[in-house]
C-alpha cells in the first residue's frame, strides 16, 4: 500500500504539474491576444509629384556611340491608394498606382569632341502614362502616437500605357517611332513621416528593366540607332489613412 507521505508527494506533484500546464496555457493565450492586438489593417489613398531621370546603358546614332548627354528633370504625377498589414513595427503594403512621368534627354548625334566640329544636338521628350502595382516591406523606426517615422523598400511592377505615351524625337532627319517595353520592374526605397492621419512619402525607384523594344524610321526597321534606357523616379507624395 502507499503510505500517506507518498501520497502527500503524488498530489503535490500532480498540483505543480497542473499549474505549469495551466500557466503555459495562459502564456500561450496572452501571447494569441498580443499578435490580436497588434495586427491592424491601414487604407489611404496619396497624391504627389515625381521627377524621371532615364539612365542610359547603351545608345549609339548612325554608328556613333554617345556617351554624353543631358537629362532634363521634368515634373510628372502620381496617384494612389493602398493597403497596409501591421504587425508591432513591421508592415506590408500594397499600393496600386497611376502615373504620368515626363523626361528629356538632349545629345549631340556627332558626339563631338573637337572644338572645330559643329555639333548636331537633338532631343528625345518621353510622356509614358503607367500602371503600377508596389509591395513594400517597412519598419516603423518611431511608432509613438500621433508620430512616426518609417523606411520602406521592395519591388515595383510597371505597366505602360502604350496607347496613351508618346516619344517625341526632335532634330532627326525622318520621323522615328519607338516601341516600349509594356512591363518593367523597379526597385522602391523609401522614408515616411507621419503626423496623426496624415503623412509624407519620399521614395526612389532604381530601375532594373529596359523600357525600349526597337527604334523605326516610319515603316521601316531601323538598325543604326540603339537605345537601351531604365527609369529612375523620385516622387515625393502626401496622403492620409481611413
Amino acid at each position: 500500500m502507499v503510505g500517506g507521505k507518498e501520497k502527500i508527494t503524488f498530489l503535490l506533484l500532480f498540483l505543480i504539474s497542473l499549474s505549469a500546464f495551466a500557466g503555459g496555457d495562459s502564456v500561450r493565450i496572452s501571447r494569441r491576444q498580443h499578435i490580436k492586438e497588434a495586427f491592424y489593417i491601414d487604407y489611404g489613398v496619396k497624391g504627389g509629384f515625381n521627377s524621371s531621370m532615364f539612365l542610359i546603358d547603351n545608345f549609339r546614332v548612325n554608328g556613333t556611340t554617345i556617351e554624353e548627354m543631358q537629362n532634363n528633370y521634368k515634373i510628372g504625377y502620381n496617384v494612389a491608394l493602398f493597403t497596409r498589414f501591421n504587425l508591432d513595427r513591421h508592415f506590408i503594403q500594397l499600393t496600386p498606382e497611376f502615373s504620368i512621368i515626363n523626361s528629356e534627354i538632349t545629345f549631340d548625334k556627332k558626339a563631338s569632341q573637337h572644338p572645330d566640329v559643329v555639333p548636331d544636338f537633338a532631343t528625345i521628350e518621353t510622356h509614358l502614362k503607367t500602371f503600377n502595382v508596389h509591395l513594400l516591406y517597412g519598419y516603423n523606426l518611431i511608432d509613438a502616437k500621433p508620430y512616426g517615422l518609417s523606411i520602406f523598400a521592395g519591388p515595383t511592377l510597371k505597366y505602360i500605357w502604350r496607347d496613351k505615351s508618346r516619344i517625341e524625337y526632335l532634330n532627326f532627319s525622318d520621323a522615328m517611332n519607338e516601341t516600349i517595353n509594356p512591363f518593367c520592374v523597379n526597385i522602391e526605397l523609401g522614408v515616411s513621416v507621419k503626423i496623426s492621419y496624415l503623412f509624407l512619402d519620399f521614395a526612389y525607384e532604381i530601375g532594373l528593366s529596359n523600357i525600349s523594344r526597337s527604334i523605326n524610321e516610319g515603316s521601316v526597321a531601323n538598325t543604326e540607332i540603339t537605345l537601351d534606357r531604365r527609369n529612375n523616379v523620385l516622387s515625393f507624395s502626401c496622403g492620409f489613412t481611413f
